[in-house]
């Protein structure tokens, strides 16, 4: 199939008869595509299924067929039918599994290849030889892999891509256009979590899906558990044009893990998984933060919008203090700036109008230039914080790693990056490996996601102070001898002997010469003889270390960030039992420590011993790894006395893991043919864990997880855009709300009554802006300055009827597309109600209101001055629901009781606190958005009116004296 240059599909390549000309596809006709995962606690296991017909009457030399997967899966399991014949594959070296396929093809052998490719990890494909003809041919491909977590929703995003993103530059293996049709896959994830999780959410915003809570799909007539949970598409088929996106939100979802598993084959060995989503608070930085923006021809269209609306919020969301800079890319780049500049308003001014005239008009994609020259410009005295935003379609990315590994490695700790991806195409190997590459962390915004929130997450976490020396621990429990022993992998790190692994030749004992003239010699001593794999036997042995951290170097720690870690555990150390692991960090405000005990419940499976290899081994493609860390006896670094070596010692080291623990990646992939034996590899779901204990005299490295019994948002969702189409519905959702409707910031902002929005606001036209008297210019805008203000929009009724809304949670009025959903509620208990939905203009009304109510926030965040304050004249009161006249006259009684604040001060100290007020009572379901805004104005707040630092929220009055009080008044309504 084709669309825009996306390629996903099952072919056959057929020469052209011009010599010059390139073969021609042509696809079989695809019977069944599916996809069966089940969520585990801290991960994901896939089956993915494929079955395609030879339809014609001769026997297909070769077939081909390219598929996506998300970065950083471990591919553990390759095999096909074809008629009664079951081939299961193994993982070899590359080029020696492709010698493999080759041999049995030209046998006349039926055999199969499944390869990464060698420039992007999402892309794998398999080819298939001799398929017989009128044949059918299935294929199953199983993988594994993290779960990343959604701060949008404070919960796990679950990802099948369904689309190959077009490459921009010479691609290996030429994925060209074809012609054609589309066809579906179908969906379906159970959630299976620890007996002590409850599943508040299922949704999706890329599909409408039905959801049904308490059972899975293999057992829907068993007993309902709050812990199990399964979606499926509720159209049945998702066209191959957009990922797959499942949001989950359960309890406890976020609390630190550590997990233990023991190989069923591989005796003695053990791997630990664990993972957390750190909580802790460190005071914010004022770094250089330097924003790339992609403006490439790919990015024409809703992409080029949303990176506009996005970067305007971004801009005012910036702390006093910071300099800043804009780098724009697409075949070439420009920055706004030579280097970056403070934040002021007069910057802040030029650098709205530089985003204000963004187009997508930079023609392709050279994303390493941009980032070249956006390092070069940066300030090398000052930690770096650079952010790229892109869609994601280069060929060349691990051009780019190398790059960033290099500059990250030079910056001694000062320099990171992050990486945005937009758009359903978008390649996650380019957005994940920058982020891995730059110390920083990733986001995906796909079709229909709003692009603000994600980015002002971004923001708080370049904000975070840099940690400094992570690093995992274990700790032991010898139950024969009774002590407890720590280990670290940095303690095997240190080898005896960096001889060459040609032993023969480098012998300094065989004093016997060689003859210079042996009448028996071949010549070929100065080659190789016995194939690819003699090419590492110059190579000194490097033995694996005895507790290997995966990655090596743990990465930067942020707030509300996933972090994965693994410990794969030599049998060396079979007989003691691992009790806790210790997360260790220093930082410029003193050290933090975590300590996770271990559930002590080990499970027999491969799950996490395939994750830490495919993990162990993409550092060692991108050109990282514990291998660089690899010392003589006298301390000195293999790296550094033998870099020649290090490429090829990466590349024999992800072979050797690969081979070992049966995981395909760029240099191994699996072969299929018949004689070759090996047992299928599946995955195993972990077992649930105790919660963490922190250790005294340290900084919690995490805090506050206390979670309340929320009440239940459960639906049937589906991706939206603006205009909303109108479709016929199916049957009614059913939705658990417990009794009552879930709290604000548990509700979708659709559950949210649309507010009254439009023109007023004004200018500050009227007035005589050189009067003394500060409330002159108000008066003259209250005489006639105000109009519809910059920006003004239409005004809806808010009387309109928002159907379920009340249900809480978006399945209230999208969820009706034909699929059923099951809630569980508070306690034991299992509730269900119908939502009936009667009318597309209920759904039009409600669709308004979100729209209505994101111009608002949009206007109110551009009225914000830089230093975080509001004039009175700026704000769109008559869209809040206030006058502009009532500030005024409040503001002219304070200062009339002789408030501490010069008269001057008291209009925009009191518009300050009701824009601060409003926003925290009234627009809560959109924080991510304006947190930093918010932060800003109370700061400024806090300093103007003489605050103490530590002085609690905003929106408690009394602790702003009068001026809070009557700012409340006016935001509730009191004061008119």
């Amino acid at each position: 199939m084709s669309y825009s240059g996306h390629i996903c599909g099952c072919y056959v390549l057929q020469a052209a008869e011009e010599v010059w000309a390139r073969p021609t596809r042509h696809y079989l006709p695809q019977l069944e595509l599916a996809a069966h995962t089940t969520i585990h606690a801290a991960a994901f296991s896939t089956k993915l299924t494929q079955k395609y017909t030879n339809p014609g009457s001769e026997t297909l030399k070769e077939l081909r067929y390219t598929f996506p997967l998300y970065d950083g899966v471990s591919v553990v399991g390759f095999e096909f039918k074809i008629q009664d014949r079951f081939i299961t594959g193994i993982v070899k070296e590359k080029e020696q599994a492709k010698a493999i396929y080759d041999d049995a093809v030209q046998r006349g052998e039926t055999a199969g290849l499944l390869e990464q490719s060698p420039n992007a990890a999402d892309v794998f494909s398999t080819t298939i030889g001799n398929i017989p003809p009128l044949t059918d041919v299935h294929v199953t491909i199983d993988y594994v892999g993290e779960l990343k977590h959604d701060a949008e929703v404070d919960g796990i995003r679950f990802t099948i891509p369904t689309a190959i993103a077009p490459r921009y530059g010479s691609y290996p293996g030429e994925l060209l256009g074809s012609s054609m049709s589309k066809s579906g896959m179908r969906i379906t994830v159970d959630a299976s979590l620890p007996e002590n999780s409850t599943i508040q959410k299922l949704l999706s915003p890329s599909h409408p899906i039905a959801v049904s809570i308490g059972v899975l799909s293999s057992t829907p007539d068993a007993d309902m558990s709050p812990n199990m949970g399964s979606a499926t598409l509720a159209l049945e088929s998702a066209e191959l044009d957009k990922d797959f996106v499942l949001q989950l939100v359960a309890k406890d979802s976020g609390i630190p893990r550590a997990m233990l598993e023991s190989h069923p084959t591989l005796d003695g060995h053990r791997a630990l998984m664990t993972t957390l989503v750190p909580k802790f608070s460190l005071k914010p930085t004022k770094p250089e933060l330097i924003f790339v923006a992609d403006r490439s021809g790919s990015m024409d269209g809703s992409p080029i919008t949303t990176l506009k609306s996005a970067l305007q919020v971004f801009l005012k969301s910036l702390p006093v203090g910071v300099k800043f800079n804009i780098c724009s890319f697409g075949s070439g780049h420009e920055l706004l700036w030579s280097e970056s500049t403070s934040y002021s308003q007069t910057s802040l001014d030029e650098a709205s109008k530089y985003v204000k005239k963004f187009s997508a008009n930079f023609g392709g994609t050279e994303t390493f230039g941009a980032l070249k020259a956006t390092l070069d410009s940066r300030r090398a005295d000052m930690p770096t914080e650079i952010m790229l935003l892109t869609d994601g379609d280069i060929a060349r990315q691990y051009q780019v790693f190398e790059y960033l590994n290099q500059e990250v490695g030079k910056s001694n700790g000062q320099l990171r990056v992050f990486a945005i991806g937009i758009g359903g195409g978008v390649s996650s190997a380019l957005i994940e490996g920058v982020a891995r590459a730059g110390n920083g962390f990733s986001q995906l915004v796909g079709n229909g996601e709003r692009l603000e929130g994600k980015l002002v997450r971004m923001l708080k976490g370049a904000l975070t102070p840099h940690l400094q020396d992570c690093e995992l621990q274990v700790k032991y429990h010898d139950d024969a001898d009774d002590f407890e022993i720590i280990e670290r992998m940095s303690d095997s790190l240190t080898i005896e002997d960096l001889g060459s692994g040609d032993t023969a030749q480098d012998n300094p004992d065989n004093d016997t010469p060689m003859s210079l003239y042996d009448p028996e010699a071949t010549g070929e001593g100065t080659g190789t003889t016995e194939g690819r794999a003699d090419r590492f036997a110059h190579l000194p042995h490097v033995p694996g270390p005895k507790l290997m951290q995966v990655p090596s170097k743990l990465p930067p720690l942020f707030p509300f960030s996933r972090m994965y870690a693994y410990l794969l555990l030599s049998p060396e150390k079979k007989h003691l039992r691992p009790e806790s692991v210790v997360l260790k960090a220093t930082s410029s405000q003193g050290p933090l420590e975590l300590e996770i005990k271990i559930d002590q419940k080990v499970q027999s499976g491969r799950l996490f011993h395939q994750l830490a290899a495919r993990r162990a081994m993409q550092e060692l493609e991108e050109g990282r790894g514990w291998i660089d860390d690899v010392k003589s006896n006298d301390g000195k670094l293999l790296s550094e006395t033998h870099p020649s070596w290090q490429d090829e010692l990466r590349e024999r080291e992800a072979i050797r893991i690969g081979v070992e623990y049966q995981v395909a990646g760029k240099y191994c992939s699996f072969v299929a043919v018949e004689g070759y034996k090996t047992e299928h590899v599946t995955g195993d779901q972990p077992a649930p864990v105790e919660k963490e204990t922190v250790r005294r005299g340290c900084m919690p490295l995490l805090m506050d997880y206390s979670v309340s019994d929320e009440d239940v948002d459960i639906g049937v969702f589906r991706n939206s855009s603006s205009p909303p189409k109108r479709q016929r519905r199916g049957g009614p959702a059913r939705v658990s709300t417990s009794g009552k409707p879930p709290r604000m910031q548990l509700a979708s902002k659709a559950a949210q009554p649309p507010r009254q929005t439009g023109g007023g606001g004004g200018g500050h036209g009227g007035g005589d802006s050189s009067s003394s008297d500060p409330y002159a210019s108000l008066r003259g805008t209250l005489r006639g300055g105000g109009g519809g203000g910059e920006g003004g929009a239409t005004r809806f009724s808010d009387t309109a009827d928002t159907g379920a809304s009340t249900s809480g949670g978006r399945g209230g009025y999208k969820g009706s597309r034909g699929g059923v959903g099951r809630g569980i509620g508070r306690g034991a208990a299992m509730r269900h109600r119908k939502i009936s939905i009667t009318s597309d203009d209920t759904e039009d009304s409600v669709e308004r209101g979100e729209h209505e109510e994101m111009l608002l926030l949009a206007r109110l965040i551009s009225a914000q001055s830089f230093e975080g304050f509001w004039l009175p004249g700026s704000v769109p009161w008559d869209d809040m629901g206030m006058k502009l006249k009532t500030v005024v006259d409040s503001a002219e009684e304070l200062t009339d009781k002789a408030m501490p604040w010069s008269p001057d001060l008291a209009p925009q100290l009191l518009a300050s606190m009701c824009v601060l007020f409003y926003l925290e009572r009234k627009m809560g379901n959109q924080k991510d958005e304006w947190e930093l805004v918010v932060e800003k104005g109370k700061e400024w707040v806090m300093r103007e009116a003489g605050l103490e630092n530590d002085a609690p929220a905003v929106d408690e009055n009394e602790d702003f004296g009068v001026v809070g009080d009557v700012a409340g008044k006016i935001v509730d309504g009191s004061i008119t």
